[in-house]
């Protein structure tokens, strides 16, 4: 009986051992060096965690934005907006943009005007000179065919520094070759011709036509083709030009007549 109670005294005075509190470094140490043993407590202090930072809030017209360095540090930039977001964030300087832009349309519409009336004019007042068959073709006594032409001028202003090319050859019909380009000689004299006035010129053949050659005119298996250009300046200075082509095959020829080609009469 006294036995019994010795030992419930001595179980109550012992005083209750509290499990050791380790640090890291141990903790390591010793699950390094007894490997097995998980009954150890490992205790280790929060770390100390920093307050948010806050984003400072946009005013104006500039957004913050969140970069990080080189050193792993967070840091806010501030970021301005581009030009047209600040036009638009300001109404006079808005209402001064959309001015600007109606200005350099009427510029460009009244420029578009301007030279349409200019464009209108010259038409209506420059030279306009045309290549007309002034009366059949002939023989003259040398037995040379001769085709007579008018050249006149139908504007209302002059016609200067005119200068004029005909040409007149027998060709395969229908036309099969190239023919002769306008020919201008350095000596060649140039003359004005005024409104309403017209000058008769002559295109003639060099040499008589033979039998054969006739013969293949009127089968319809040749033609006789006049050609030719007349270049002129107009009061405005701008050198104008007028293109023909005629010719002459069958009972045409026979008749002396001649007919436009459906090549080569281009007028500027």
């Amino acid at each position: 009986m006294m036995a019994f109670s010795f030992t419930c005294a001595f179980s109550q005075e012992q005083p209750i051992e509290k499990p050791a509190q380790i640090t890291k470094a141990e903790g390591k140490n010793e699950l390094g060096s007894a490997k097995g043993h998980s009954n150890k407590i490992l205790s280790t202090s929060s770390p100390l965690t920093a307050p948010p930072i806050e984003s400072p809030k946009t005013t104006g017209l500039e957004e913050t934005i969140s970069q990080t360095n080189h050193d792993g540090e967070l840091k806010n930039v501030k970021k301005e907006e581009g030009w047209f977001s600040k036009l638009l964030a300001d109404p006079i300087a808005f209402f001064t943009f959309l001015l600007f832009l109606a200005t350099v349309a009427l510029w460009w519409a009244t420029r578009r005007l301007v030279q349409g009336a200019e464009d209108t004019a010259q038409r209506q007042l420059r030279a306009y000179v045309s290549i007309n068959l002034d009366e059949k073709m002939f023989f003259d006594s040398d037995g040379l065919l001769n085709a007579p032409f008018i050249t006149k001028n139908n504007g209302v202003t002059p016609a200067n520094f005119m200068l004029c090319s005909l040409h007149i050859g027998l060709f395969r019909f229908p036309l099969d070759t190239e023919l002769d380009p306008p020919n201008y000689s350095p000596t060649s004299s140039n003359s004005s011709l005024f409104p309403g006035e017209q000058v008769r010129q002559y295109a003639t053949l060099p040499r008589e036509l033979n039998q054969t050659e006739t013969q293949v005119i009127e089968n319809g298996e040749g033609a006789i083709y006049v050609w030719g250009e007349v270049r002129y300046k107009d009061v405005f200075n701008k050198q104008r030009s007028t293109q023909f082509r005629m010719y002459s095959t069958g009972a045409d020829f026979c008749r002396g007549e001649l007919a436009y080609h459906h090549e080569g009469n281009v007028a500027e």
